[in-house]
């Protein structure tokens, strides 16, 4: 990957049951697989929206 490449991906859940279900999925561990070499950057937001 070029020093001046840029990718983003969103990955929302409608509740934390979904995302319990998505680390430890195969989807989830080809995701992390596909970034390996570039941990340093890699940003990674956690939230819970407030409705």
């Amino acid at each position: 990957m070029s020093c001046c490449s840029s990718s983003k991906t969103l990955v929302t859940f409608k509740d934390k049951a979904g995302v319990k279900v998505y680390l430890p999925h195969p989807a989830h561990k080809e995701f992390g697989v596909s970034l390996r070499g570039i941990p340093d950057k890699v940003l990674v937001i956690d939230c819970v929206a407030q409705l």
